[in-house]
């Protein structure tokens, strides 16, 4: 794939890092495009001109290889857009980044000719990140075989590993992933939000040690061996303690609740909590409409 021209479109957080990867391992790199402007990367002089859009978009204009980098609401529309243009899609492939949405979001251009999957790195990117973010990930391929065969041999280059999956099995890793990574990060904003309230200083510092070892305990360990606290040794004094400090904010209540009817469903697995103990944590868990 490194001889075949290459297009980014949408140089976002992952869209550069994927060009400081093609740039460092010497891929054919075509195009970058930005809004209303093209960039043409020189191989020669290792630097680009720019074309405007309003220029008639020509079959140099996009590489063999286009990556859709753009936000996953904008997907579908800029397939469209892409292939309503007069251009030769048939000896061309088209990746999207998305993990949440499948390689049918370019059916367009899959319809012109195209072939097309979805490449998902699972990992957190943002702006200024590098290729050195792909190192030692997952990423999971979706979509035309042939394409994800050689997408997968591109992907082991990064230092990363390849993972194949199905449309239904794709959405429900990165609804895992979305748990792992999004709503982590807002449960301990949650976590910090107390501290700060009472006025404790070292905000998420205090809790580090914490955070580092449970997740430390967790790939080592597994989930059911991880689990420590009131409700995993059926501490109900304690639970309903806490209830009580929270019982005026109901969005945090809330959340304590569901949260801890999950850790008693993994502690009920371990089971080593008496069954009067489990339904009386059930009872002041209880979530009421």
């Amino acid at each position: 794939m490194k001889k075949m021209g290459f297009t980014i479109i949408g140089p976002g957080a992952i869209g550069n890092a994927l060009l400081n990867f093609f740039v460092a391992q010497r891929y054919q790199i075509r195009t970058v495009w930005d809004r209303n402007k093209i960039y043409r990367y020189l191989e020669n002089e290792k630097s680009w001109e720019i074309k405007r859009d309003e220029v008639r978009i020509s079959e140099d204009d996009l590489g063999a290889i286009i990556f859709l980098t753009v936000p996953d609401d904008q997907i579908k529309t800029v397939s469209m857009e892409l292939a309503a243009l007069d251009l030769n899609w048939n000896d061309r492939s088209v990746i999207h980044s998305s993990g949440n949405l499948t390689s049918d979001e370019c059916i367009a251009l899959k319809e012109r000719g195209a072939r097309v999957a979805s490449m998902h790195p699972i990992q957190t990117f943002i702006q200024g990140d590098g290729a050195d973010r792909f190192k030692d990930i997952y990423v999971s391929l979706e979509g035309d075989e042939s394409l994800t065969r050689s997408l997968s041999e591109m992907v082991r280059s990064m230092g990363a590993n390849p993972i194949f999956l199905d449309a239904n099995q794709k959405r429900k890793l990165h609804l895992a992933a979305v748990f792992a990574c999004n709503y982590l990060v807002a449960l301990l904003g949650q976590s910090e939000k107390l501290l700060e309230e009472s006025n404790i200083d070292g905000d998420l510092n205090l809790l580090k040690p914490l955070i580092m070892r449970t997740l430390e305990n967790l790939f080592n360990k597994g989930v059911q061996k991880s689990l420590t606290g009131p409700i995993s040794r059926g501490d109900i004094e304690s639970v309903q303690k806490h209830l009580e400090m929270i019982e005026e904010d109901t969005s945090i209540s809330l959340l304590y609740k569901l949260l801890g009817l999950e850790a008693l469903k993994i502690t009920e697995i371990r089971g080593n909590l008496s069954s009067e103990a489990v339904a009386e944590l059930v009872k002041i868990l209880a979530v009421k409409n």
